[in-house]
Parts: C-alpha cells; structure tokens; sequence
C-alpha cells in the first residue's frame, strides 16, 4: 500500500490530473446508479436513452470541475476555500444534469433522484479530495493542523 502512495506521489502533475478526472468520471457513474438504486429500492440498470443520460453524466461534471479548477489544485493544499469550490461545483452539476434530464424527457428519472445524486456526488467527490490530502500528505503536523481547526471552537 505504501508504495503505491509513493508511486502516486512521484507521478508527474499531469498524470495526477488524468488519475483525478477519471476517478471522478467513474464516482459520478457510481453516484448516478446509487441514487437511482436507493430511489427505487433495488440494484437498478439504466434502459435505452437512460444509459445514455447516465453516461453522459461525467461530460458535464468534468467540465464544470474544469471550470471551477478542481485540477488545477494540488491535492496537499486542499483547504475550506477548494471544499467550497467543490461545493458550488457539485451543486451546478447536480442542477445543470437534472435539467437535462428533465427536459429531455427520457421516462423514469424520478425528481428525488436529483437531490440524492447531488447529495451522494458531494459526499463522494469532497470525501475522496479530503481522502487524498491525508493519505498523499507527507507531513503528519499538516494533517493535525487540519484536524485541529476541525476540532477547534473559537470561544469569547
């Protein structure tokens, strides 16, 4: 496992964006099939026009995380302002997707599966940033000072 990190650690940036686009191509997949999965309470598999809906689905969210330069930032200087931005740029997709699919009017995209798919994209997409700023980060006194201003409270 250690030296996996340090493989990852040592590849170039350019490299480290290309691992970074595709893992969130293939979490909003996965955010996309959980949600519908959840919504409908069994394992779900998209038919016809939905798969395509479904598989487009990572065109849009990687374009807007592009946009809101969520690989331009390097994974050990993940702060509060890159967890807003993925914030407002998981939001913007959760919306602009389920526009799509509402006005395209493909059958069987249940309005809840819009919240939920944005609510697990979220927890997925900033879970996995904050994963790799802790795994990926070398010094262990900038992972307690993340932990610290986590814990702390400012008190008057």
């Amino acid at each position: 496992m250690i030296s996996l990190i340090t493989k990852l650690s040592n590849l170039s940036r350019k490299n480290k964006q290309l691992i970074m686009f595709i893992v969130d191509a293939i979490v909003i997949i996965l955010a996309l099939f959980m949600a519908f999965s959840i919504r409908l309470g069994y394992w779900y598999y998209p038919e016809s026009n939905l798969t395509f809906v479904i598989f487009g689905a990572p065109i849009i969210s990687n374009m807007i995380f592009i946009y809101f330069g969520m690989y331009n930032a390097i994974v050990r200087y993940v702060g509060f302002r890159a967890l807003w931005d993925i914030l407002k740029a998981v939001s913007l997709y959760a919306l602009i997707w389920g526009l799509i699919g509402l006005m395209t009017a493909v059958d069987g995209i249940p309005r809840s599966v819009i919240l939920i798919n944005w609510v697990i994209s979220l927890l997925a997409i900033g879970g996995l940033r904050v994963a790799a700023v802790w795994i990926f980060t070398k010094d262990k006194s900038a992972q307690n000072q993340i932990y610290s201003k986590i814990k702390s409270k400012n008190v008057i």
